[in-house]
Parts: structure tokens; sequence; C-alpha cells
């Protein structure tokens, strides 16, 4: 404990700043009752005497040893965890992006919970924008869908899109369309004439990252891709009526031509051959939520969402 130049407490002081996973045995002839109090309120410190035999000083190294793998050891579990997360997490971002959709039974403090868990920086107490995207039919492959290669590039095309200014999340939803929700990052104090304009420049930045996105996918990948955007923000709660409405119309209008950027007037009526094509929407949606599930191994999901669908044939 006595050393020339510093003491051994605050030698122990530099080595638990520099290797906090050092372990420290003070061995030692000096008894004042001060210096073994000190030592033995640091972590890792352990005190003997020298008068102590040679059984004591190996069984102090032996825990010392044993502590210092056990730490490792946690260390390397809690890493794995981590990765396993992040490997998992778009998954779970995409489950609680389609639970939103159609229709979750969260509260606003339980989804704000939920976004904040999923790394989905999204106040669902403010109003997003929301808009899809699909594959040109004419460029589909002869079984009808694109390859999970081809329609995540486009995803990732479109993410490079964001604006600086805007957070944002994305999902393929039942393997065809690009699902899109951004949201801008910062909502100043404004009147109504400069919430109005607010979201003019919000809607103008989502055009500008929309037409980006297509310019991208002609390009890179040599496919076209069709967009419908809403034309007004809302809230998270109205975005399953919304994406309903908005997969309706893509599909109804899809095919008419290529690279097409609708804007969803959400005052207009649906015809007939729109409603029709909306009933073949929403099997194909409830297709989608049950292929997830069984991706994701989620029994109880898949099981809730079947019993649902058949439960009119009971």
């Amino acid at each position: 404990i006595r050393m020339p130049g510093m003491s051994g407490l605050q030698l122990l002081e530099q080595i638990n700043r520099d290797w906090p996973m050092c372990r420290v045995i003070f061995l030692t002839g000096f008894r004042e009752f001060d210096y073994v109090y000190s030592a033995i309120q640091t972590k890792g410190v352990r005190y003997i005497l020298k008068t102590e035999n040679d059984f004591a000083i190996l069984k102090t190294v032996k825990e010392c040893i044993n502590e210092i793998e056990n730490e490792t050891s946690a260390d390397a579990l809690i890493q794995q965890a981590r990765v396993y997360l992040d490997k998992s997490l778009p998954i779970l971002q995409r489950e609680c992006i389609q639970d939103i959709l159609y229709g979750s039974d969260d509260d606003s403090q339980q989804l704000s919970e939920r976004l904040e868990e999923l790394q989905i920086h999204i106040n669902p107490d403010k109003q997003v924008l929301f808009f899809l995207g699909r594959p040109d039919p004419h460029m589909e492959p002869v079984n009808g869908f694109f390859s999970h290669k081809q329609i995540y590039t486009m995803k990732s095309l479109s993410e490079r899109y964001l604006p600086l200014d805007f957070n944002g999340i994305s999902i393929i939803d039942g393997k065809r369309s690009l699902v899109w929700i951004i949201q801008p990052k910062e909502f100043p104090p404004l009147n109504e004439a400069q919430e109005e304009a607010f979201w003019e420049k919000a809607f103008a930045q989502c055009l500008s990252m929309i037409e980006g996105t297509q310019a991208a996918c002609r390009k890179v990948l040599g496919h076209t891709i069709s967009f419908i955007v809403h034309d007004r923000p809302l809230y998270l709660s109205e975005t399953p009526q919304t994406c309903q409405r908005l997969q309706r119309f893509l599909g109804y209008r899809i095919g008419m031509n290529k690279e097409m950027l609708i804007y969803d007037d959400c005052d207009m009526p649906l015809n007939d051959d729109q409603r029709r094509t909306s009933d073949n929407l929403g099997s194909e949606a409830i297709m989608s939520t049950l292929n997830i599930s069984l991706e994701e191994g989620n029994k109880e999901k898949f099981i809730e969402k079947l019993q649902e669908v058949t439960a009119p044939l009971r």
C-alpha cells in the first residue's frame, strides 16, 4: 500500500479508470483500518495480509479468475442478444406497422412505447404523410411477383431519398406494396395559415422523394414503380381506412400506365369496379397477414387472424 511516488490506493484508482474489468488483490502487511476499509469499498478488490498462507492466496486468485470468466460470459450473452435483436428488428418493425395498418388495439401511450422500443421514430400524437408504391405489372415476372431482392432493393432505394428533416418507416406489405409513413421531425407552433403552408411544403418534399425513387428504380433496376399519395396529413389511427382506400385506387389504376404518381382525393367516392377491386385487395391483405405470421412463426397471431376470417363460415 505504501509505495514511492503514489500509494497503492492511488494506483488502484488509476487501474479502475484504465482497466475497469481488472481485479486487484492487495497483499500487504500494513494493518491500518483506514487503508483496509478504503480498499474493500472498491468493486473487484481483495485485501490479504502477508501472514496468510499460500492456500488463502491461491483461493483468492481463483475467485478473481472465476469472476472475470463469469462476467465475460455474461457480456458475450448480452452481445449475442443485441445481435439477435438487430437481426429481428426489421421483422418486429414490420409487424408493428402491419398492426397499425390493420387496426391496432394499443392506446396512444402503449403505441408510443412500442414505437420507441422498436426504434420507429414516429410520434403517434402528431400527423403523418402516407403513401404506397407498387411495381408496374408489365415489369413483373411471369408468376406475378417480384423477387424479394428486387422489391427490397426498391425499398432501400426509396429510403435514400427520405428528406433529412423527416423521420419515416417503410415496409413491404404482402410482398408487393411499398408502404411509407413519414413525419416532420419538428412541429413548431403555428397558426392555421402557417400550418397549411407547413404541410404544403412537407407534401412537396414527399413528392420529390417519390420522384427520386422512381428515377432510381428505373436507372438501377430497369423497373418502374407507381405511387399513390394521400392528399393530406393524417393520424396513425386513420391509416387503416386510408391504406385500404389507397390499395383500392392503386389496384384499380395500376397497369393503365407506367411510373404513375396518383393523388388520392379522399372525398371522391368509389365506383362499382373500384369496389370489386377493393374486395380482391382486402383478401390479399388478409393473406398477407397470414403469410407474415407464418414467416415469423407467430402462431397466436396466425390463429387469431384465421379465426377472424373463418368466423362467417361457422
